[in-house]
């Protein structure tokens, strides 16, 4: 990867963006954060990573961290319009819900579809969804309270194919 960004050092009109997911602090309290490297006129390379640290009485969790990977083609210029996309992303979870626990790995990738819009000289926001697979590795176990009531049901896996991934996504540009 570094070697990947090295060789953009010095490529003309370089851009950095700067970018957080606003719908990954709303819909999950998960905390993010982004960079976007141009990669000539339309095309960014772009990496993000994921971090949830909660956990609830009763046993109940949401924490874990993740990252991914994304190039996206711009229709136009680089940070404005349409865009076509395609990424890859990893996570290590354990959530705790109702009554049970998942402790696992997510490994995915798709392809993804989006609008960019300037709010300002240095400021855009971007609309976004992906469609892809999935494969979800877990262990799933009751919820507990005392470590001595766990009831463990065993190793699952899940293979999901379709939605995978949206974004409203402010960008801070640096030229």
């Amino acid at each position: 990867m570094l070697i990947l960004l090295a060789s953009f050092a010095g490529a003309n009109a370089q851009t950095l963006g700067i970018k957080t997911n606003l719908m990954e602090w709303a819909a999950f309290g998960t905390a993010n954060l982004g960079l976007e490297l141009s990669a000539g006129n339309h095309v960014t390379i772009g990496l993000n990573g994921v971090v949830n640290p909660w956990q609830w009485s009763g046993g109940r969790s949401s924490r874990g961290w993740g990252g991914e990977l994304e190039v996206n083609c711009y229709f136009s210029y680089k940070y404005y319009g349409h865009h076509m996309g395609l990424f890859g992303h990893y996570a290590d979870y354990d959530l705790g819900m109702r009554k049970y626990n998942f402790d696992g790995k997510l490994y995915g990738g798709g392809i993804s579809y989006g609008y960019t819009f300037v709010l300002s000289d240095h400021l855009r926001l971007d609309l976004h969804v992906g469609a892809g697979y999935d494969r979800l590795d877990y262990d799933r176990n009751s919820i507990y309270t005392n470590p001595s009531d766990i009831v463990r049901y065993g190793h699952e896996t899940k293979n999901w194919f379709g939605p995978n991934k949206a974004g409203l996504t402010f960008i801070y540009v640096i030229k």
